[in-house]
């Protein structure tokens, strides 16, 4: 069991934040890249090698795109909740310390 547990509320706080906007960043690359794709959807054509080309990557590409999308806003879910956590436990800290510090100067 550790002896003593510390957490710095406010440097929790900006990596929550600098977690928050990596995820907002991805969501919004991923904005674009399917801002991109869209204009682009179908331009390899419908012979043989454009078909080739649309079985072998155009799925997997859709997943990309999709899942990206998906990790984007589980990033910035798990920031916030994070965050949210961290000032929970800040305050449960900060009340226990006044709690003690009342009993001490009552002693």
């Amino acid at each position: 069991m550790a002896k003593d547990f510390y957490l710095d509320g406010q440097e929790f706080g900006v990596v929550t934040g600098d977690l928050r906007r990596t995820g907002s960043n991805l969501g919004d690359d991923q904005a674009r890249l399917t801002t991109t794709l869209s204009q682009y959807t179908g331009c390899w054509g419908d012979d043989e090698i454009g078909k080739a080309f649309e079985t072998n990557y155009w799925g997997n590409s859709e997943k990309v795109r999709l899942g990206s999308g998906t990790a984007a806003e589980g990033i910035v879910n798990t920031a916030d909740s994070a965050k949210k956590t961290g000032e929970v436990l800040t305050s449960v800290d900060e009340e226990t310390a006044r709690r003690l510090d009342l009993e001490t100067t009552a002693e």
